[in-house]
């Protein structure tokens, strides 16, 4: 292949990368707010979430603060129609703080997020808590639950490879992988 080929090829991956970036972008976003609430600290159960179209994806974030020096693992749970267990998911939560050779510092880690991929079908959503906080001090746990547009992994994925490929064409095509490797030689 001469040069104006691989630059070609180069400029076509790079449109396709980027195609696939915006798509992933537009399938990332969501339709709905499905659940906005705040649990109390111990959980509880949302729902019924009616899933009218298979592999339906949901984003979860759930929050919970944390007083200082103390942790609190949030596992979230996909109950069918029956209420009987499918899986599960879940965080350890924590604020740790203290003094070392630096000076005082402060860590927090109080949410996550996952997404999961729903069957057609009715789901609820349940909420469980283990920590080491007493219960005068414990907050809520807030819980937001957004359909998404689709699965944005696969275009996310396609978008990257793309631009690798596209950058590795070009490197070829401009002869740079190959001044470069003869300068190193040369150096030896």
């Amino acid at each position: 292949m001469n040069k104006k080929n691989l630059k070609q090829i180069t400029i076509s991956l790079i449109v396709f990368s980027i195609v696939c970036l915006i798509t992933a972008f537009i399938f990332n976003t969501s339709v709905q707010t499905i659940f906005y609430t705040k649990l109390s600290p111990e959980g509880g159960i949302l729902g019924p979430l009616k899933v009218d179209k298979a592999n339906s994806v949901y984003y979860i974030h759930v929050l919970q603060s944390v007083p200082t020096n103390n942790w609190s693992v949030v596992s979230g749970s996909v109950l069918d129609e029956n209420k009987a267990y499918l899986f599960g998911f879940g965080k350890e939560l924590y604020r740790e703080s203290g003094y070392d050779s630096d000076g005082a510092w402060t860590e927090t880690k109080n949410d996550y997020e996952t997404k999961i991929t729903m069957q057609k079908g009715t789901y609820y959503l349940e909420f469980e808590n283990e920590t080491s906080v007493s219960k005068p001090r414990q907050a809520g746990i807030v819980v937001k639950v957004e359909q998404k547009r689709g699965s944005s992994l696969f275009f996310f994925v396609a978008g990257i490879l793309g631009i690798i490929a596209g950058v590795i064409i070009n490197e070829i095509a401009n002869r740079t992988i190959s001044t470069v490797i003869a300068t190193m030689q040369s150096s030896d």
